[in-house]
């Protein structure tokens, strides 16, 4: 399974938490944010289980057709993918959630030239 040991190698290097909202759809040829719209199996295995692997390897594959994106946020939980311009890895939104629990995205690199683990050009 290609997919899962890309998406596994990003979140092995992604931190928790997201890069800040994102309000849609924006033009990722010039814009700073923006959601990109997976089809509703990105999230999932093929036992119908949540995947973080899958969703995140689906993410870095629309990424890489967005000029501007250059980071991705992902969660399996919300069912999120959203794209940055830029974001600073080491101050993220919910990182550390009062509950306790596990941060809902992971936000990591995601150019396929520099993401880990997707290989160089």
């Amino acid at each position: 399974r290609e997919w899962t040991s890309r998406g596994t190698r990003w979140l092995t290097h992604a931190a928790g938490g997201h890069c800040g909202k994102t309000t849609g759809e924006a033009d990722c040829t010039d814009g700073e944010s923006g959601v990109l719209q997976l089809p509703s199996d990105s999230f999932k295995d093929w036992r119908g289980k949540p995947s973080w692997a899958r969703a995140a390897t689906d993410c870095l594959e629309m990424c890489a057709e967005c000029a501007s994106c250059r980071f991705v946020s992902v969660s399996t939980k919300s069912r999120d993918c959203s794209w940055y311009a830029s974001c600073d890895l080491g101050a993220l939104h919910g990182a550390h959630p009062k509950d306790g629990k596990m941060p809902r995205h992971r936000s990591g690199l995601a150019t396929a030239h520099r993401a880990v683990g997707l290989g160089s050009e």
